[in-house]
């Protein structure tokens, strides 16, 4: 079973933190924290507060040059619809179970449809958060 991971831009420096995830409890409600858990024992090394609208899962799928491939990032490359192979550019999103590229006419293609099933054709060009 793959480990859930996510990111999120911190609050205290504007930095990118991948890790897991962890929701305030009673004295820290409405907060979202990144985690790093111990290897060993799993227990939280380390959590920082992370603004809330920049966090996203991770997809499961590196691009082209290997960067992991998030919820928010923009991507480019190659995906199969209707027997036809054809270029896209949008945003990664989780709808209905299901990660997708979003296209900015509405049109969405799921991760699956990506002809080699690896993503060697999708590259992260950025992100919704700094490249809106």
């Amino acid at each position: 079973m793959q480990e859930k991971l996510f990111r999120g831009k911190l609050k205290k420096n504007d930095e990118w933190a991948t890790g897991g995830i962890a929701f305030g409890g009673a004295e820290f409600e409405g907060k979202i924290y990144i985690t790093s858990p111990d290897v060993e024992d799993g227990r939280v090394v380390w959590m920082h507060e992370v603004y809330p609208e920049t966090v996203g899962q991770y997809t499961g799928m590196k691009d082209k040059n290997g960067k992991e491939i998030y919820e928010g990032d923009i991507v480019k490359g190659l995906v199969m619809f209707q027997d036809n192979i054809m270029e896209v550019k949008g945003v990664v999103k989780f709808v209905h179970g299901r990660f997708v590229i979003a296209e900015y006419n509405c049109s969405l293609y799921e991760f699956a449809n990506i002809p080699s099933k690896k993503s060697n054709e999708i590259e992260v060009i950025g992100n919704k958060y700094q490249n809106p």
